[in-house]
This record gives structure tokens, C-alpha cells and sequence, in this order.
């Protein structure tokens, strides 16, 4: 699990990297069919609340400008969010993550909860399904946001960048 942590720290890190060196007008950045940048931001930093505080009830939601509920502020694209406001918020919600992470036991990934979705269908559920569900819209969004950042001419997101393995060391081969 170590492992895993640390890939997502540093998944996150490169996030992070990419998003202060974005001027602040780079925030309403949009292509035709998606939010802004500010809001796809601050859905991917609410998200993080409103499962791992808002669903699993862990600790921390208050240190962080959500509530848990799952009303964020991409639902009001009437009113902006300031490139400060953003990474404060994802920073904020990393530090919901990272208590989480450091929470885990062998045994957390089975460890079952009961939720009603919107439908109004209760299910059973477990961590490894919200660890899952967090990984990957992460990356869905980093993937989406890299999508806009290039579509006007700048560079995009490259947070697999770090997971790389080191290069192997090649011998030239002797001659006799």
C-alpha cells in the first residue's frame, strides 16, 4: 500500500507542479464542451471530500473550503474561483487524502460501508472501490485538463512522468 501512496503522491505532486505555473487568467481556460479549469480543479478537490469525508466520515473536512455534501463549486459556474482559491483548495483536500493514506491497513482495502446513491438504491461498497473510483478520476481529469491546456498552446499534464523506472545501464558488448 506504501507503494501505491506514493504513486498517487506523486501523480498529485506533478498536478500540483503543473497547475502554479499556469498564469492566473489560464484558470478560465475551456475548450467548447468543459468546465473551465477553475472548476474542473475544484470538482476534482471536492470529490476527494465527498468520499472520504462526506462518505467514509474520515476526518478533516473542516480544514477545507467543502462541506462534504457533494455541492461544489463547479455547480456554480456563475462565480469563479481564483487560482489562489483553487490550490489552496486542492493542497486542503491532499491533506484529507494523505491522513487517509496513512490510515491504511491490510485489511482496509475489504472493510465494507453502506451508501444510497441518488437513486435511492443502498449498496454495498468498500475502500478498494473508493480508492479505485478516486485514482482514476483523478487521472480522468488530469488527462482532460491536459486536453484544454494544449488546445491553447500550452504544454499539458505529465504526472506519469516521475513513475518512470530508472534507465537501465547498457554494456557495451566486448570485442576480442
Amino acid at each position: 500500500m506504501a507503494r501505491l501512496a506514493a504513486g498517487w503522491r506523486s501523480v498529485d505532486s506533478a498536478l500540483m507542479e503543473r497547475m502554479a505555473q499556469l498564469e492566473p487568467q489560464d484558470f478560465a481556460l475551456r475548450s467548447d464542451s468543459h468546465m473551465p479549469v477553475w472548476a474542473i480543479l475544484a470538482h476534482l478537490a471536492g470529490a476527494r471530500i465527498y468520499w472520504l469525508c462526506g462518505i467514509l466520515e474520515q476526518p478533516g473536512v473542516e480544514s477545507t473550503p467543502f462541506d462534504g455534501s457533494g455541492e461544489g463549486w463547479e455547480d456554480h459556474l456563475d462565480m469563479p474561483h481564483s487560482k489562489e482559491d483553487v490550490i489552496g483548495a486542492l493542497e486542503s483536500t491532499w491533506g484529507v487524502v494523505e491522513t487517509w493514506l496513512n490510515g491504511w491497513t491490510a485489511t482496509r482495502l475489504e472493510e465494507e460501508f453502506q451508501r444510497t446513491g441518488l437513486d435511492g438504491v443502498t449498496r454495498r461498497q468498500n475502500h478498494h472501490t473508493v480508492l479505485v473510483r478516486l485514482l482514476t478520476h483523478e487521472g480522468y481529469h488530469a488527462g482532460e485538463l491536459s486536453l484544454i491546456l494544449m488546445m491553447h498552446g500550452k504544454d499539458g499534464i505529465d504526472p506519469w512522468r516521475r513513475l518512470q523506472m530508472e534507465p537501465v545501464a547498457t554494456s557495451t558488448p566486448r570485442t576480442s
